[in-house]
């Protein structure tokens, strides 16, 4: 765990301890043209493949191929290959410099790391030729044949970016060619964080930066649920596979969601993190997301085992394993496990969507009284019963017509949630958090201060809007977070932009400011931070999960803790990429109402392009278009907003004329306007082509 200061002089030497146990080997393929380097376990008694361990015991094979032609030389040693005991130079190996011939060395511990992979080609060109190399670099597992390369020998490589542009979303509204190219971007670098887990057999997105690459960690299933949204309409596959994990690392007996996952099948809760309580609702919302974007009802019925720790002989599997049964064990435990507190709010256990926000309470505001133990036991979190309030309806739109009972449940718990929330506005916004002190007082967080944590999904769940707050809440994020901050909106004043919040408050800015929501996107883009902070490396093509604003002492850099040293490794977070794209979907209307989608735009331009693998949509003055992409066999109804001075209304379906019911749309909270539902049958495979068209009243018509 710990990589800075003192202790991490210690873990470092953990784990180098660990590769003691390991024989590598390397091995040249002259007919493949492949170098592949192997790890063997050489402790005794080692735990079976099946078998949870701290430790990879079978870890992956690494591999560098020629693709194209044949090595002049390979090189495995790494002091042969950089010269002088080992300590050459990197940019001028002794082996270049001197042109050695190549050696391989066979086996050695793996404590030392003493391979390299390094293949020669030697080349004679003639004054304007030229010659074209190609290299693949990667992982198989150890029994896995060398054979699955021969595709990529066959392929070129404008072929292979071929295969990577018909999974990029391309959007355009004609004038900002700096957002259609960094959505672009976004949604390579999200695929690109996909990798295989060895143990649960299934891929998943990572989070990445200082978590995963210092850590040695995965998590939490809140940034995973989050990555899958907008992967939904990316890559579907990937999207079940990442919501797959998520059930998976589900305890069996408790049902409580592991707060992350390491090793080899691993669970953790990263020292402090035993009893999160948002995590059902995260996991909740990209499952329904899934269902009704994808009309995949069959993958309801899959079978995913809960985690079961054969250590522990008194857990039991449960007997229902589908994926329906993860989603009745996700409500139960957020309604009864975690249950409500004195206030009639969602109790907040060790932590919300902040990790810290009863440990660094706790520590902060040690003589304020805050108790740690008393706040994990009885306190309350204002942003889960706000995200309670979006999150659990979908739920009963989407699932309830499966399990009757479970839709009682959730509405016998909403039936208070609001009133409950409503106690908890300030008259300028909403507070944070209802802690305990050490004789179990109350002790409110964010009420004289504004934090953002508590103000986005209060908007997106139109809980703001039905009590009267909307307008002078945003008003005040505008001027105390937002307009102050040229790159998003700070959580705190003078704070940190965190993409997993500042970008929910694009989508929840959109229900009734599209000028803001806008303003918000192009203030979070890569480019913006360039322009803003061009001193600052990271946070242009790729970044940390939250990002330093102007008024830091180190602007647009990122934070550090004794745990989490994420400067060390400022890059390779999902969030910012996922949050952008899930912003922009948002902003161009698309959102999950159970039976499918509505499709109900927000953007202040009135003309777009949204092209996506699931769905592309085509937006005028005077209609909505596009075509559905099916990935299963299904049904998808898309709510397709109309304005209310539309008239002379048509539809049609895969060219069909379809008769057009116009009706009030619900699905979009603070909307006058109106929807036409259009209903799509298909097979996986098929495309189906809608459009929706009217007329505008013109200001003399309508008087």
């Amino acid at each position: 765990w710990f990589q800075t200061g003192l202790p991490g002089l210690a873990s470092i030497e953990s784990r180098q301890a660990i590769n003691d146990n390991f024989l590598q080997s390397v091995a040249w393929n002259a007919d493949q043209q492949i170098l592949r380097t192997h790890l063997s376990a050489i402790k005794p008694d080692i735990p079976t493949s099946d078998a949870p361990s701290p430790v990879d015991w079978y870890p992956a094979d690494i591999f560098l191929a020629d693709l194209n032609g044949t090595a002049s030389a390979v090189y495995t040693d790494t002091v042969a290959f950089f010269g002088h005991d080992g300590k050459g130079d990197p940019s001028q190996a002794e082996a270049v410099e001197k042109r050695l011939d190549g050696t391989i060395r066979a086996e050695g511990s793996a404590g030392d790391q003493p391979f390299c992979l390094v293949q020669r080609r030697d080349l004679t060109l003639q004054p304007g030729e030229s010659v074209q190399l190609r290299y693949a670099y990667g992982t198989l597992r150890p029994d896995e044949s060398a054979d699955v390369l021969n595709a990529y020998r066959q392929q070129s490589l404008p072929a292979t970016l071929s295969c990577l542009k018909e999974r990029l979303i391309y959007f355009s509204t004609g004038v900002d060619p700096v957002v259609q190219r960094e959505m672009a971007w976004h949604s390579y670098a999200l695929q690109a964080a996909a990798v295989y887990n060895a143990y649960h057999k299934t891929h998943v997105l990572t989070q990445g930066s200082a978590y995963l690459y210092l850590h040695g960690i995965d998590g939490a299933p809140r940034d995973q649920a989050l990555f899958t949204m907008p992967l939904i309409y990316l890559r579907p596959d990937l999207a079940r596979d990442t919501l797959t994990l998520i059930m998976s690392i589900t305890r069996a007996g408790d049902h409580q969601m592991a707060y992350a996952f390491s090793g080899h099948g691993l669970l953790d809760d990263g020292l402090v993190h035993r009893q999160p309580s948002d995590l059902d609702l995260f996991f909740l919302l990209a499952l329904c997301e899934y269902v009704s974007a994808s009309g995949d009802t069959a993958f309801l019925q899959k079978q995913v085992p809960f985690y079961v720790d054969p250590s522990d002989p008194n857990v039991v599997q449960d007997s229902d394993q589908t994926v329906l049964a993860h989603a009745r064990a996700a409500v139960d435990h957020l309604l009864h496990t975690i249950g409500t507190g004195k206030n009639g709010l969602l109790r907040v256990g060790d932590g919300d969507w902040s990790d810290g926000i009863v440990i660094e309470n706790a520590a902060s505001r040690l003589f304020l009284g805050v108790g740690y133990e008393q706040s994990i036991a009885k306190g309350e979190s204002i942003p889960n019963t706000q995200m309670a309030m979006y999150v659990l309806p979908l739920v009963a739109q989407t699932l309830g017509q499966y399990d009757p009972q479970m839709t009682q449940q959730i509405e016998m718990a909403l039936s208070g949630f609001g009133t409950a929330l409503d106690r908890q506005w300030t008259g300028s916004w909403y507070s944070r958090a209802i802690l305990r002190d050490a004789l179990d007082n109350e002790v409110v967080i964010g009420k004289d201060t504004i934090n953002l944590e508590a103000q986005p999904w209060a908007l997106i769940s139109g809980t703001a809007t039905s009590a009267g707050h909307a307008q002078t809440m945003i008003e005040r994020i505008d001027t105390l977070l937002d307009t102050p901050s040229p790159s998003g909106a700070t959580t705190t004043h003078g704070g940190q932009v965190a993409p997993a919040i500042a970008q929910l408050l694009t989508w929840g800015y959109s229900r009734s400011r599209p000028d803001l929501a806008w303003r918000s996107l192009l203030k979070q883009l890569f480019a913006t931070h360039a322009t803003v902070f061009p001193d600052v490396w990271f946070g242009i093509w790729t970044g940390p999960d939250s990002l330093n604003s102007a008024a830091d002492a180190y602007p647009g850099g990122t934070w550090a803790s004794a745990v989490t040293p994420m400067t060390d490794y400022p890059a390779m977070n999902s969030n910012p990429h996922a949050m952008a794209l899930l912003s922009l979907i948002r902003l161009c209307g698309i959102e999950p109402c159970g039976d499918g989608l509505v499709i109900a735009p927000h953007l202040p331009q009135p003309r777009f392009t949204l092209d996506l693998p699931l769905i592309r949509l085509e937006v005028t003055p005077e209609g909505i278009s596009g075509e559905y992409r099916a990935i299963a066999d299904g049904r998808c109804v898309l709510h397709i907003s109309v304005p209310a001075e539309a008239v002379n209304i048509g539809a049609t379906v895969a060219d069909l004329s379809v008769e057009t019911a116009v009706n009030p749309a619900k699905h979009v909270a603070n909307s006058t306007e109106c929807e036409v539902a259009l209903t799509l049958r298909f097979q996986s495979g098929e495309k189906v082509a809608f459009r929706v068209f009217w007329q505008r009243l013109t200001p003399t018509a309508a008087r």
